[in-house]
């Protein structure tokens, strides 16, 4: 039975990752790309469960890429999202023993929005070597009611002039300073034959 030899593949070097604090990142929104969950990863305290993330921030556009990430709560929500990238912020609560911890909460609708249009701007957002990214401008700081600030649309062409037709009236008839003056007796025969009296000045005679 012959054989061959195979190529040796080596696993792409994972070198240090970034360093992303969620405490320093509270109430920032975000754009995380789930990479791995790692349970018992060694740590100098002793094995931690952690995940592996990259870590965009919305408003600034900076990149954290193979950022390690070992809070509880955190790593419970995110070990259910492994491979997706999801838009939320770091927030706080405090324990029943009045401890504060950090969970990640789901950004509104305004802002997930943003983020979806933020990463199909930039789909190589998490490649190796990228630099800073253009982030997203929000008014006054962001906040869950916070929307960005996209480029106005153009305004709409005026509407063209609606054109009203004059209204029609019948000619005026002359006043009485301009009609012709006739008596009452020439008036009355002209009447008899048919006539029409009403543009003359009627006088008494």
């Amino acid at each position: 039975m012959s054989q061959s030899i195979s190529e040796f593949v080596k696993p792409e070097p994972r070198g240090d990752g970034d360093r992303y604090k969620l405490s320093e990142a509270i109430g920032k929104p975000l754009v995380v790309q789930v990479v791995a969950f790692e349970p018992g990863f060694a740590m100098p305290d002793g094995p931690v469960d952690v995940v592996r993330v990259n870590v965009a921030e919305l408003q600034t556009g900076r990149v954290f890429r193979d950022v390690l990430w070992g809070n509880g709560s955190v790593v419970d929500a995110l070990k259910l999202n492994i491979g997706k990238t999801v838009a939320v912020y770091p927030t706080t609560e405090k324990s029943k023993s009045g401890r504060d911890y950090i969970l990640l909460e789901s950004l509104d609708a305004t802002m997930k929005a943003a983020a979806a249009q933020w990463l199909s701007a930039n789909p190589a957002a998490f490649a190796p070597k990228m630099g800073t990214l253009p982030g997203v401008n929000v008014t006054g700081g962001w906040q869950q009611s916070a929307i960005p600030v996209m480029p106005a649309p153009s305004p709409a062409p005026p509407a063209p002039p609606i054109t009203t037709p004059a209204p029609s009236y019948p000619a005026p008839l002359p006043t009485a300073a301009a009609r012709p003056v006739i008596t009452e007796s020439i008036a009355a025969a002209m009447r008899n034959a048919g006539l029409d009296t009403s543009v003359y000045q009627i006088v008494p005679g």
